[in-house]
């Protein structure tokens, strides 16, 4: 396994205490890593109490009509978000997506129609995301 992988599933773990302590009543949780020769750049994480700006920025960016409508931020923009203007974003990145249910167990985390799309047209192609049985890579 990746080096990034197994560093954005122990970090999971880490932040999963904090995020179910703050998300009464919700059943998953998703975090996601941008990570470039195996270290971690950005920390992201799904909001879904509130709209988000930075949900409709990016929905409005990439045409996904779906996120304007629905402008709750995924794991991936937002960790996306974190490194916007600072750091190069290309194809030398790699992102890991991993949830969790309430018991802590890997739950599938691929992601949404309009987050493949942002991370397509960034030329971010190597994605990896957490199954029940796992980490699978399409």
């Amino acid at each position: 396994m990746k080096k990034s992988i197994q560093k954005t599933i122990d970090l999971a773990y880490s932040l999963f205490d904090s995020a179910y302590a703050e998300r009464d009543g919700y059943q998953t949780f998703h975090f996601a890593t941008l990570c470039r020769r195996n270290k971690i750049l950005a920390v992201g994480q799904n909001k879904v109490r509130e709209p988000s700006p930075k949900a409709v920025y990016f929905a409005n960016k990439f045409g996904t009509p779906k996120k304007r409508a629905f402008p709750f931020i995924c794991a991936e923009v937002d960790c996306i978000s974190k490194l916007w203007g600072r750091v190069q974003i290309d194809s030398s990145l790699t992102m890991v997506v991993v949830r969790l249910n309430k018991d802590g167990e890997f739950r599938m985390s691929k992601p949404c129609i309009s987050c493949t799309k942002v991370l397509e047209s960034l030329g971010i192609n190597n994605v990896y995301w957490t199954t029940e049985s796992g980490v699978n890579c399409e």
